[in-house]
């Protein structure tokens, strides 16, 4: 008979993956007899410590991370599940008719962005900002920026914000209680990627989570 620790699987988490994948990972161990145990964070924390300390079984992230640990020649193998895109999102009913980027701009707009020094959402929103010639007018009109997508949609409901730009998958797990924008703009595409580690204490559970 296997013992616990051969039906147990560590899975490090990009915080902005954990609603789908815990929803994914509850189906999973009632259909095996692994279990899953987490390690939940910003994938650009989680990266680091799986490349210092060599522990766990799946890396689960957005782009670049999956690249970033092949770089690192700990990619096994890996599988897209999912894409993230940034949305507009606002309160339930749009009450100040926002329907792109260029309305973050207008006089007296509370806006919350991500912080690009820390978020990939962040960092792909400033760059469109700056294509259409409005990062600094928007700029202007920013109250916060964070490291966290979900205290951008707290924000909006306490009515702390007017809008704030962030993953579509925030905008998903908020239908009820936002309204969600999304708009004509491209973005680079980001990926979210099931990645088994080299590292892997167990390979078998670990391929089958993949």
């Amino acid at each position: 008979t296997p013992n616990n620790s051969s039906r147990s699987i560590v899975a490090h988490c990009g915080s902005s993956m954990r609603p789908a994948v815990e929803e994914l990972v509850a189906e999973f161990e009632r259909t095996t007899n692994f279990k899953v145990s987490f390690n939940f964070g910003g994938s650009e924390t989680l990266l680091p410590f799986i490349v210092n300390a060599r522990k766990g079984d799946i890396f689960i992230c957005h782009d670049p991370f999956g690249e970033l640990l092949r770089q690192k020649d700990l990619l096994e193998e890996s599988v897209v599940v999912g894409r993230l895109a940034p949305v507009i999102i606002v309160k339930k009913g749009n009450p100040l008719n926002i329907r792109a980027l260029t309305d973050l701009a207008r006089p007296n707009v509370r806006v919350g962005l991500m912080d690009p020094r820390h978020a990939t959402c962040g960092e792909v929103t400033q760059n469109r900002l700056r294509e259409l010639g409005i990062q600094e007018a928007v700029q202007k009109n920013v109250k916060v920026e964070q490291r966290s997508h979900v205290d951008l949609a707290t924000a909006i409901r306490m009515d702390h914000l007017d809008a704030a730009v962030v993953w579509n998958f925030i905008g998903v797990l908020n239908a009820k209680d936002l309204d969600v924008i999304t708009t004509d703009d491209t973005y680079p595409q980001i990926n979210v990627t099931i990645c088994m580690l080299k590292c892997a204490e167990n390979s078998d559970g670990a391929r089958q989570l993949l």
